[in-house]
């Protein structure tokens, strides 16, 4: 009796000996529910390899939820859900809403609140991204934070210098300021005579007088058309109001508004600048920038990418220097590349911890390249000595080269711009040109831009409670519509800016613009 007792114990110690020294089982991978909107260029969520990538690094299983293309029927469904009382929310929600439903949405308890998880260590990868940007760690988090004080998402920060510039700039064919022996204009009267130069001296060489000295379109008037000529005179952005020492002021309705639109109105009384401008929709005016003959001499648009890659025209743009106006000013606006959010965890969500772990991941250098170029040494390669870079002129170090061209093209490599993301200056603005590439002209053409930039005036960034919002919701459009609406019956004498002028001051007024104001005040004393 005593021997079998032994030999039982015996073997139960070797049995409990044998299990200690097994390896621990796999930790079985935390499932995760991820909304996305319906993409044009993604194949299939499940197998995409930046989901794979994904799922083996961070231990998940994501199972995808697709939400409408667009962002009105995207929110629209999101709306239905929460009324419905959320249960059906997927953990995870990966696209952009507007700040005052993030802070709606995380105030009510239906996001998650994550400002605890940024302390360095669950934000690893963020942290050591945000190094990079001249915003810094600090910088970045203001401008996802709710009105409240409380983070209830993850960052998306791409850093592009070009886009900064882009809504500033208009173009100038290079090559028939050559043929004329002109410099580049740097003051309106400059500007004016270039202008003059271009109608009347057959740049084109064609022995027709069939040239357009300066042609835009409705697509891009607001831009590339109306800051460029309105900058010499007074600061404009979008929504046309600008910081004065803290105070916001509406420039549209200003003296030095009127004395712009006397300028733009003399072009067009020259026949300097084409009045199709107000009527040409983007497709007639890419008709006529791509015919055998080259016709215009200064485009307002940001860049030629619309011409056929193969079109050597499309690299013989370049940006048109800002313009000094009549007392001095000499401006470009910048309108900063400034973080969004784009992930929030939803209530729904059983582990928070590994859903940010997910968030922080596609912050990193590794996955913010792949989210948008693809993989190293298949879609691009880092760049090698003796190639050069399309912003090496403004300073930009030569980075990488890409390999494959599927930007806007269905594929199964990446996700493109899907989620949280931290891409660089250093890195997308070193990309390595090719012989027709149209950054080329961009690139060593932006510094002028750059020595100008008025960054003291731009109101960017605002954060709104759900109250201002409704009140910017109310009365920004209107006003925006308004102003373009009058630029271009003033400037083409369908309304005189002799006789018209005050009425449209006051009808302006009349539009709500005090409380207008008042909501767009509020929220930069509070958030800048």
């Amino acid at each position: 009796m005593k021997k079998s007792r032994f030999l039982t114990l015996a073997l139960a110690l070797a049995l409990l000996m044998s299990v200690m020294t097994l390896p621990a089982a796999a930790e079985e991978p935390v499932t995760l529910t991820i909304g996305v909107q319906r993409s044009s260029v993604v194949e299939n969520w499940d197998t995409n390899l930046q989901t794979l990538k994904i799922e083996e690094i961070c231990g998940v299983n994501l199972e995808f939820v697709e939400f409408p293309s667009s962002n009105n029927e995207c929110m629209q469904k999101v709306d239905l859900m929460v009324v419905a009382g959320g249960d059906e929310l997927p953990d995870v929600l990966m696209f952009n809403l507007p700040t005052s439903v993030i802070a709606k949405y995380g105030k009510a308890g239906i996001f998650v609140d994550l400002t605890d998880l940024y302390d360095g260590v669950h934000d690893k990868n963020f942290t050591e991204q945000s190094t990079k940007s001249a915003l810094g760690k600090e910088g970045i988090l203001k401008y996802i934070t709710s009105p409240d004080g409380r983070i209830y998402g993850m960052p998306y920060v791409v850093d592009a210098m070009d886009n900064e510039y882009a809504n500033n700039r208009m173009l100038i064919y290079e090559p028939w300021l050559k043929a004329l022996d002109l410099e580049m204009p740097t003051t309106i009267d400059e500007f004016v005579e270039v202008l003059r130069a271009f109608k009347t001296q057959d740049p084109n060489g064609n022995g027709e007088a069939d040239e357009i000295p300066m042609l835009g379109n409705i697509a891009n008037k607001q831009g590339n058309f109306i800051r460029p000529l309105m900058s010499p005179f007074i600061y404009t952005q979008d929504n046309y109001y600008q910081n004065v020492d803290g105070k916001i002021e509406y420039v549209a309705n200003t003296e030095k508004w009127k004395e712009g639109l006397l300028f733009i109105r003399s072009l067009v009384d020259e026949e300097l600048l084409s009045p199709l401008t107000f009527t040409m929709d983007f497709n007639q005016f890419k008709a006529i920038m791509t015919q055998d003959t080259v016709v215009v001499g200064v485009q307002g648009a940001n860049s030629s990418s619309y011409m056929p890659a193969d079109m050597e025209r499309r690299i013989e743009y370049i940006i048109a220097a800002p313009l000094e106006g009549p007392d001095g000013t000499r401006q470009c606006t910048v309108k900063p590349q400034l973080p969004s959010t784009k992930m929030y965890i939803t209530r729904n969500c059983q582990n928070v911890e590994k859903a940010f772990e997910v968030g922080d991941f596609l912050c990193s250098q590794l996955m913010s390249v792949w989210d948008r170029y693809g993989i190293e040494g298949v879609d691009w390669r880092y760049a090698v000595e003796g190639e050069h870079g399309a912003f090496e002129a403004a300073g930009i170090p030569t980075v990488f080269a890409t390999l494959t061209s599927k930007w806007g093209t269905m594929q199964n490599t990446w996700w493109g711009h899907v989620g949280p993301q931290m891409l660089m200056n250093d890195f997308v603005m070193g990309v390595v040109c090719g012989p027709l590439d149209h950054f080329v002209p961009l690139g060593r053409s932006i510094s002028p831009l750059m020595e100008c930039a008025n960054t003291e005036n731009g109101v960017w960034g605002l954060i709104f409670t759900d109250e201002e919002q409704k009140i910017v919701d109310e009365y920004q459009n209107v006003l925006n519509d308004y102003v373009m609406e009058s630029v271009g019956r003033f400037v083409t004498r369908d309304l005189s800016l002799e006789d018209d002028w005050d009425n449209y001051v006051a009808s302006i007024d009349a539009m709500g613009l005090e409380e207008y104001l008042g909501a767009i005040q509020s929220a930069f004393d509070r958030t800048l």
